[in-house]
Formats: C-alpha cells, sequence, structure tokens
C-alpha cells in the first residue's frame, strides 16, 4: 500500500485498510503512529474485530461518522458512474429487475434510490428493525434475505460491513 510508503504518523481510514496493512506488513511504522481515525462501519466492525482477535496498537476514534458525513458524504457513495460501470461489466439490464440491496445505511440508501431511478424494483433486507421501517416508509419492499434470494435477480452485498450475508445453503439430506 502506496500511503504508509510514507510513513504517516495519522491515519484517516476507510475500511481499515491501512490500520490492517500497519499490523500486518508494516508492525515497525506502528511505533510512529500517533493517532487514527475510521470513516466507515465496516472499518468500525474490522477494527473491533482487530481488538477482539490480537489488540491494535493504534489509539484512536473509532466512531465512523461525523455529522456532517452522515448529511453529505454517505448519500453519494454510490454514483450513477458505479452504476453504468456494473451495467457494462456485467452486460446486466437493472430496468425491470428485482434488485435485492442488503443493508440500509447511507450507502444501502443510495443504491436502492439508484436502483430506483433506473427502473428496478428494489428490494431491502436489514436486520436493524428502524432501518427495515425507514426503509418500507422510503416505498422499498422489505423482505427477510432468505425471502428475497428466492425473487431477486440483482443482489447488492457490499452495502452492510457483515460477512456471510447470503449464506450457502446445505443440500444434504438426513
Amino acid at each position: 500500500m502506496a500511503g504508509v510508503d510514507h510513513k504517516p504518523q495519522l491515519t484517516m481510514d476507510d475500511g481499515a485498510d491501512v490500520i490492517s496493512v500497519l499490523h500486518s506488513d508494516r508492525r515497525d511504522q506502528l511505533g510512529d503512529i500517533i493517532a487514527g481515525m475510521e470513516e466507515t462501519t465496516t472499518g468500525v466492525i474490522r477494527l473491533k474485530a482487530m481488538e477482539a482477535d490480537q489488540g491494535t496498537r493504534v489509539p484512536g476514534d473509532r466512531r465512523q461518522r461525523s455529522a456532517h458525513q452522515a448529511l453529505l458524504r454517505q448519500p453519494l457513495r454510490h454514483r450513477p458512474v458505479n452504476a453504468r460501470r456494473d451495467h457494462r461489466a456485467t452486460n446486466v439490464l437493472i430496468a425491470g429487475g428485482k434488485f435485492v440491496v442488503a443493508g440500509y445505511g447511507w450507502v444501502g440508501r443510495g443504491v436502492a434510490m439508484r436502483a430506483k431511478g433506473l427502473g428496478a424494483h428494489v428490494i431491502v433486507t436489514e436486520v436493524d428493525p428502524m432501518r427495515a421501517l425507514e426503509a418500507l416508509m422510503d416505498g422499498y419492499e422489505v423482505l427477510p434475505m432468505a425471502d428475497a434470494a428466492k425473487i431477486g435477480n440483482i443482489f447488492l452485498l457490499h452495502a452492510t460491513g457483515d460477512k456471510h450475508v447470503i449464506a450457502p445453503v446445505s443440500t444434504s439430506r438426513s
């Protein structure tokens, strides 16, 4: 990672990538880090897992949102250019499809809005009851992932910081 080649003293991370690199490949630089800040929910989840597993040697702020970030930056995370890129890469037409968005945080909201604007029937899966209610009030169908997986054509899973959002189904019979 080129950023750590400059031997930073402060880090502002997005997904805990810098802190992960420092702890795995650049341990000799950890003593130079004064403090760090994490920007994303996914990064905070990764840092908490690192702390529980082996501990981190970087003091810092684990709150992922400032007021301006929540209002200005996050809703713009999934831009129309991403939708065009995804279409070119997959050749999947979004219009008319059943587009499942896992998670209804700021990124999930932006993705749902873009998919709806492209003509998709948007289904939101969300484990937090308040966010699920927000998605419903914003006009989206809300289903558990097990139900959405049966009817969805397109699945976007990177809007959540969780692993194993769609778990494999066992095919063995007892």
